[in-house]
């Protein structure tokens, strides 16, 4: 039964197809750039799953043919290359499920989707310069090589609000690599994970809105990398410096994320709007710390996790003035958010103590309130008098003396035992109520500088 349909099948080929079978049964390419090809995409499927003959090794490799109709190869399991290259396919391309030992290289050529959902690619998924008329959907694929997407073409089904032109949420891969690709519609690859480097070199990337189709959250805002674990390098970056930077209409998402290297140009940090709040990196080349701060400070809501992060990494990048610095940028946005009289208190505290990381700005204002409380028992000593003579107080300098006693919030110089203050006319109780509200403001100034210097108040 078997021969006989297999014997229907190989008189119903035409002379490219009868070409192409024995091409590929003997393991040699088939295609000429000079002559035109056509044949059926479900041909290709028969000469792979062995029913037009057995093969002589387990390479198909064909290029510049027209392949007509979805070729599917959903749930196959080939244990050598699928080469489709500068090929152009009237229909999808499904990989679905399926299990290729080799790689899959469909460089140069153009189709409609490819779907590579599940499926499991032991070598390189090549896509150079291909052209991929309504994306990619590889969702859970595994791509042991690499994915290799120079100079390709990318774009989402506009129909379909929920697809992005790269959609690769929860796959594992090698390698990603993209030089002047385009992708209309956005890469959406949250909890990916990749073994080396994920590099987007001098690509552009839009994201549904921009182009003006209907967009689902999960469609992503224009680079969607939330959660991914890269073990290597993160690259937004222009290929050289005169040549044409990575530009992303939308938003980079990379909330949750990590990675070995945050690899940033100046260029790109400031042209695009980062989404990096709990964003973990090892090392920041490319782009300055301080650069990376005036990233930080344009995210909406506050990224206080990526702020502490940063501030780890100028630690370990022994910056510790940079370090205090993004604390401090930190908590003044903590503080403007708070709204109200926590944002008073911030900013006094900022103006202050420098939110506890300069905690010997407090001393300058500890010396104002213990001098003007001095000058105030100076100008009308009248209500003070000493215990021992019963004499009115006459220098500054035991005014001077009795204000620093009484501004110390803890016994001290027991200076103040040897006088009274007992105000008696108007005036008098004016003078004492100015000289008391310098000596509580002192007192807070002592706490606030001790408990800057012992690390209490140091928020991050």
């Amino acid at each position: 039964m078997q021969f006989m349909r297999r014997s229907r099948q190989m008189q119903s080929l035409n002379a490219d197809e009868s070409a192409l079978v024995a091409a590929v049964r003997k393991g040699v390419a088939y295609g000429d750039v000079h002559a035109e090809s056509h044949v059926r995409a479900e041909i290709i499927r028969s000469v792979i799953l062995g029913r037009l003959g057995d093969l002589s090794e387990h390479r198909v490799q064909i290029t510049h043919t027209t392949i007509e109709g979805n070729l599917d190869l959903a749930d196959i399991d080939w244990p050598g290359q699928i080469s489709l290259t500068d090929c152009t396919f009237s229909g999808d391309v499904d990989l679905s499920n399926s299990s290729v030992r080799g790689g899959v290289d469909l460089s140069g050529s153009s189709l409609e989707m490819l779907t590579l959902s599940y499926a499991r690619v032991e070598g390189f998924v090549r896509l150079t310069k291909a052209r991929l008329k309504r994306g990619l959907h590889g969702v859970d694929m595994s791509i042991r090589g690499g994915l290799r997407l120079t100079g390709a073409e990318l774009t989402a089904p506009p129909e379909l609000p929920a697809r992005a032109a790269l959609d690769m949420f929860g796959s594992r891969l090698g390698d990603v690599f993209a030089q002047r690709a385009v992708f209309r519609g956005g890469i959406y690859a949250p909890r990916v994970q990749v073994a080396r480097n994920f590099r987007l070199f001098g690509s552009k990337i839009s994201s549904r809105a921009q182009e003006g189709w209907e967009a689902a959250y999960d469609a992503g805002p224009g680079v969607t990398l939330n959660a991914a674990k890269i073990s290597g390098n993160l690259a937004l970056v222009p290929i050289q410096a005169a040549a044409p930077t990575i530009e992303v209409l939308g938003s980079v998402d990379l909330r949750d994320a990590y990675c070995q290297r945050l690899i940033l140009s100046k260029e790109v940090a400031a042209r695009n709007t980062f989404l990096v709040d709990r964003l973990e990196y090892e090392h920041l080349p490319g782009v300055a710390p301080s650069e990376m701060l005036d990233l930080l400070d344009r995210e909406r809501p506050t990224p206080t996790a990526a702020y502490v992060h940063l501030a780890k990494v100028c630690e370990r990048n022994a910056e510790p003035a940079l370090s205090r610095n993004v604390l401090i940028r930190l908590n003044r946005r903590l503080s403007q958010d708070a709204g109200g009289w926590r944002r008073v208190t911030g900013f006094l505290e900022e103006v202050l103590i420098g939110y506890g990381h300069h905690p010997a700005r407090v001393l300058p204002w500890l010396l104002v309130s213990i001098l003007l409380g001095a000058g105030l028992l100076y100008i009308n000593p009248s209500y003070v008098s000493s215990k021992i003579t019963g004499m009115p107080l006459v220098t500054f300098a035991e005014a001077f003396a009795l204000s620093l006693d009484h501004a110390l919030p803890f016994p001290a110089l027991e200076y103040k035992s040897q006088w009274v203050l007992s105000p008696v006319t108007i005036a008098d109780w004016w003078f004492f109520a100015g000289f008391a509200s310098f000596k509580v403001s002192a007192w807070v100034f002592s706490a606030l500088g001790l408990a800057a210097i012992t690390g209490l108040i140091r928020r991050r």
